[in-house]
């Protein structure tokens, strides 16, 4: 029984041990205003489903920012981020603290720059477009156009026909577990 016990604890191992596979998700946008501080209701606020568990390492960018007169371009501020509250806010511009408008290209190894995260059981990567400092009515700033590619590993999906064969394993070895228990139960003859 032990034996049996044993090899149903290694299928379901092994099961567990598919191996996740990298991906990537390409967002692009156009004419997002950049308004008030973070978590308004007034800021635009997207949600894409990269699926459960699955583990954001890395994001390229091009955008072209504009900050109005009198709000600075480090203020243009994407919080990227999974319903668990972990993630990063990304700022184009850092150290910009005028108004004006740039182009940019680039990449963040969040992995490497500890900045990585992993989604919840809902998979909802969350894009919000903010300004850090409301200094004027109405839009502070423009995300004019962009293109954002985040790199993430996803969870695990075993095929139907993986689990399929598990369950017809596991399903087997009971069998064969139960009749070994039956048989050993009869009375023996002295």
């Amino acid at each position: 029984m032990k034996q049996y016990l044993a090899l149903g604890a290694i299928a379901l191992g092994l099961a567990a041990a598919l191996p996740a596979s990298a991906a990537s998700f390409t967002f692009s946008f156009d004419n997002i205003d950049s308004v008030d501080e973070v978590d308004s209701e007034n800021n635009t606020t997207l949600g894409f489903n990269l699926g459960a568990d699955s583990f954001i390492t890395g994001m390229r960018y091009e955008v072209d920012v504009e900050a109005f007169t009198n709000s600075w371009l480090s203020e243009l501020t994407l919080r990227v981020g999974g319903m668990s509250g972990e993630g990063f806010d990304f700022i184009p511009v850092p150290d910009v603290t005028e108004s004006g408008r740039r182009m940019l290209t680039g990449s963040l190894d969040l992995l490497n720059q500890g900045l990585s995260f992993r989604l919840g059981s809902d998979g909802r990567l969350g894009l919000q477009f903010y300004d850090d400092i409301d200094d004027l009515a109405g839009a502070d700033g423009k995300w004019h156009s962009g293109r954002l590619t985040f790199d993430y590993v996803a969870a695990p999906v075993p095929e139907p026909a993986t689990w399929a064969t598990l369950v017809a394993g596991l399903g087997g070895v009971g069998l064969v577990a139960s009749r070994r228990q039956r048989r050993d139960r009869r009375p023996r003859p002295d």
